[in-house]
């Protein structure tokens, strides 16, 4: 029967980006094979996505529904790198501040579902990633959303 999920996610991996939702659960199947063969196939398929909101939105529901670690890591790297890339791509100021903000606060409900730690790990990677500061709580996250430009980290005892 894996064999059968395998060939699926071959055949999907050929049709692209539209086959994204498809590939997403396939990711955190029971079958490391299957599971390998689809993040591949998802990672290739997001890369079609030229629009950076695009792919960073798509990154952003497959993180909700993954909790393979994995896969969390791969798909949390593919949303930092769309979300670096939709910031510094901003056309203004107040467009980079507002995707900032969304990117953040995605962030920060993703550590808030304490269901899930792996998540949570993933959540603090990209954080890490996309602000440059280290991930201290969500408090802190939430004062950097405040201000970002004028964040000051607290320092470490």
């Amino acid at each position: 029967v894996a064999g059968v999920r395998e060939q699926a996610v071959d055949a999907l991996g050929w049709v692209g980006e539209k086959a994204l939702p498809e590939l997403t659960p396939l990711m955190g199947d029971s079958d490391e094979d299957v599971a390998q063969a689809a993040m591949s196939a998802w990672q290739l398929a997001l890369a079609e996505v030229n629009d950076p909101a695009e792919r960073a939105l798509t990154a952003q529901l497959a993180l909700k529904t993954i909790s393979d670690p994995d896969a969390l890591e791969m798909i949390g790297g593919e949303f930092a790198n769309a979300a670096t890339e939709m910031i510094d791509g901003a056309k203004s100021e107040k467009q980079a501040a507002e995707s900032r903000t969304a990117v953040i606060q995605s962030i920060v409900d993703m550590m808030g579902d304490e269901s899930s730690a792996t998540r949570a790990s993933a959540a603090k990677e990209i954080y890490e990633t996309v602000t440059g500061n280290a991930w201290v709580s969500i408090a802190e996250a939430e004062r950097y959303l405040a201000d970002p430009d004028n964040y000051e980290p607290p320092e470490e005892d």
